[in-house]
């Protein structure tokens, strides 16, 4: 295996090096602060989700769901269960149509569907062979899954029904999106495209990305919108249109999502949560995190909940009423900057290595070797 070298994001626009720095905003728009931390998990926040109800759902690779009510103060969230039956790392969530209904994806190949009450899988719904990366559920109860064997599976009646499998990725899938009024079902994947499937078919291929495809989201009004390895964000009309791509950072974007006013919020590698305008790309505010930020969803009360490398589900207000206390902001700004890289390095190395004297990114495609070589590209 070759390990490449990634850039840091510019000075300007990534993650702070002093506390005072954790949230920087343009002039003028309305700020996200931070409102919550949700601890309890042990290991990485993989994916998280949000219920009708505004619930807040985690999953992790300790294993585990956890569900999320905020409480009556407006700022704190209380945990009202854990949900354990998965066998391995969960790195899917998802809610299942108006009753909120809790269903998750895990590197055991298992997709379940969780009884609420009883907190116990009600179905446990088999046949990926490989990884479940992915899942949502549509307008009418479906649920959608879609799994490192680059298959997508549509489990009707909420895994009571048939299933159908749709086949044509030719790398991993990592994101699965229902489009909304049943016009079909976009999935993302390693092999950097997006397809449009209906009635069981793929009926467009939407190409543009120069890596991974991690994340899906829609965008009211415009179409959909998907966040890639490549650093970017695309938007896409809904008949496969390309509308815009957007520069969201310089290394790995993980998770998108979609506000309320349209905004699109996107976190990844870089250890920020980013919030753009959908009209024009520009960046609206900056929020770092202690550790990369695997995902973000959007809550109905239009608060934000991204999951994190450090354990921590952490959610985000522009409601003045919902922001934490100063203290709490402060230990979380604390945090942040105590987990920041010191800038120590010579200007123009990183490591001791002089960057400008390191072959460009065609040194990849030469052969290693030896068995398990590293080279290093700018």
């Amino acid at each position: 295996p070759r390990a490449k070298l990634r850039r840091q994001p510019p000075d300007a626009s990534s993650a702070p090096t002093s506390a005072r720095h954790a949230t920087m905003a343009a002039p003028g728009e309305r700020k996200l602060s931070l409102s919550a931390e949700l601890r309890g998990h042990e290991q990485d926040v993989r994916s998280v989700a949000a219920s009708p109800a505004g619930e807040v759902v985690t999953a992790s690779r300790d294993a585990s769901i956890r569900v999320w009510r905020r409480e009556t103060d407006g700022a704190r969230y209380e945990l009202t269960r854990t949900l354990v039956g998965h066998s391995h790392y969960v790195g899917a969530v998802a809610t299942l149509g108006p009753t909120g209904q809790v269903v998750s994806g895990s590197n055991d190949k298992h997709v379940i569907v969780w009884d609420d009450e009883a907190g116990t899988p009600s179905r446990i719904l088999e046949g990926h062979t490989e990884v479940v990366a992915c899942v949502a559920s549509t307008d009418g109860g479906d649920i959608v899954s879609g799994s490192w064997d680059k298959t997508v599976r549509v489990w009707r009646e909420g895994g009571a029904g048939a299933s159908e499998v749709l086949t044509g990725h030719a790398q991993a899938v990592w994101a699965v999106l229902p489009l909304p009024d049943g016009a079909g079902i976009a999935s993302a994947s390693g092999d950097r495209t997006i397809r449009i499937w209906r009635g069981g078919v793929c009926a467009a291929t939407l190409s543009g990305h120069a890596d991974v495809v991690r994340a899906l989201a829609l965008v009211p009004g415009i179409g959909l919108v998907s966040a890639s390895n490549d650093g970017t964000l695309r938007l896409w009309s809904l008949d496969g249109g390309a509308l815009l791509t957007i520069h969201a950072s310089d290394s790995f974007v993980y998770s998108v999502a979609t506000l309320p006013g349209g905004e699109l919020a996107a976190c990844g590698e870089d250890r920020t949560l980013r919030i753009f305008s959908a009209a024009d790309g520009t960046c609206l505010q900056v929020i770092a995190h202690p550790a990369p930020v695997w995902a973000v969803a959007t809550l109905p009360n239009g608060d934000v909940v991204t999951g994190c490398a450090d354990g921590v589900a952490r959610v985000f207000t522009a409601e003045p009423s919902r922001r934490a206390d100063a203290d709490t902001i402060a230990t979380f700004e604390q945090t942040v900057a105590a987990q920041q890289i010191p800038a120590t390095e010579i200007p123009g190395q990183v490591g001791g290595v002089d960057v400008a004297a390191l072959p460009d990114e065609s040194a990849l495609s030469v052969p290693g070797t030896k068995e398990g070589q590293h080279n290093i590209v700018r």
